[in-house]
C-alpha cells in the first residue's frame, strides 16, 4: 500500500531579522542617493565608493528578503521521510532517510537528553521557530553518527509515520 503525506511549515521571521533587512534597505537607499547627488568631477573615488556600496547593499537586501520568506516541506512516502526548504523561487532538498534508520520520534517535552555532550554529530532545525505544542524530535542514525532533527508534523503526517513504525514513533499524550 502506497502512502504519501506532505506537510508544509512556514518559518517565522524574528524582529531582529526584519530590523536587519530594514537597515540594509536604508543603507541601499542612502548610497544610491549619495551616488546620484555627488558630482562626478573631483570626487570620483567617493562617487565610485557609493556605487559599490549601493551594489553590495542591493545584493544583501535581495539575499535577506529571500531568506525571510522561508518554508519547510516534510514528505513521507512509504517509509521514506524527506525534508526540503522552499524559498520564493526555489526548492532545496535538505535531508532524507528511511524509517529503518530512525531510532526515535517523540514529542519535544517528553524527550530525554542523553548524558554525554557528544551524543549527536549534528542538530537540524526544520521547525517554524515559534514555541508551540507541536514540536517533535527525531533521532536518526547516519554514516557520520546520530543526528537530532526538530520538526513540526501535523496529525496526519505523524499518523502515517506511526503506522509504519509504531515502536519508534511516540505520539503526544
Amino acid at each position: 500500500m502506497e502512502v504519501f503525506v506532505e506537510n508544509i511549515v512556514e518559518r517565522v521571521t524574528t524582529k531582529s531579522q526584519r530590523m536587519m533587512l530594514t537597515v540594509w534597505k536604508v543603507v541601499c537607499g542612502v548610497s544610491l542617493f549619495m551616488f546620484c547627488v555627488m558630482p562626478m568631477g573631483g570626487q570620483l573615488i567617493l562617487s565610485l565608493l557609493n556605487l559599490v556600496m549601493f551594489v553590495v547593499s542591493l545584493i544583501i537586501v535581495n539575499y535577506f528578503s529571500r531568506r525571510l520568506s522561508l518554508m519547510y516541506e516534510y514528505t513521507y512516502a512509504s517509509g521514506e521521510i524527506g525534508f526540503a526548504r522552499m524559498t520564493t523561487n526555489r526548492r532545496k532538498k535538505l535531508f532524507s532517510c528511511h524509517m529503518e534508520k530512525v531510532e526515535q520520534v517523540c514529542f519535544y517535552k517528553e524527550y530525554r537528553e542523553p548524558g554525554q555532550k557528544s551524543a549527536y554529530t549534528k542538530t537540524r532545525d526544520y521547525a517554524s521557530g515559534v514555541p508551540n505544542d507541536n514540536l517533535y524530535v527525531m533521532i536518526v542514525r547516519t554514516e557520520k553518527g546520530r543526528e537530532r532533527i526538530y520538526f513540526e508534523p501535523d496529525a496526519e503526517f505523524l499518523d502515517a509515520m506511526w503506522r509504519n513504525s509504531p515502536r519508534v514513533v511516540i505520539k503526544k499524550r
